[in-house]
């Protein structure tokens, strides 16, 4: 393959135009977390939920009260597994049939569908 000298210049005024308009073009991203909710109390971690993730106070309150279980059983153990159960809405993961019960201490079962070749 023989290039030309024409399309060397096209190719290269081409680049010199998409890099500098690329550099204009920042996304604009969220402040990652820094802190994370609050450990100590229901009412500051509702409303922190709230001010920063836009939550509902109702799954927040069944979230916190289903995180006390958690601790009172020994079932996380460091702070980092502790502010990821409460940043997931687990409500959003259920069935609708189940978001009522998203966070009663029962298991839920998963539909296995076997995929046959």
């Amino acid at each position: 393959m023989v290039l030309s000298r024409r399309e060397l210049m096209l190719c290269g005024a081409g680049g010199l135009v998409s890099a500098a308009f690329s550099a204009s073009a920042e996304a604009k991203v969220q402040v990652p977390l820094t802190d994370g909710p609050p450990l100590t109390s229901k009412v500051d971690y509702i409303q922190w939920m709230q001010k920063n993730r836009g939550e509902t106070a109702t799954f927040l309150g069944q979230r916190w009260d289903r995180f006390e279980q958690l601790i009172a059983h020994k079932d996380v153990w460091d702070d980092r597994n502790k502010r990821a159960y409460l940043l997931t809405p687990r409500e959003r993961f259920v069935t609708k049939a189940n978001v009522a019960r998203a966070y009663a201490n029962i298991s839920r079962p998963i539909r296995v569908t076997a995929i046959t070749a």
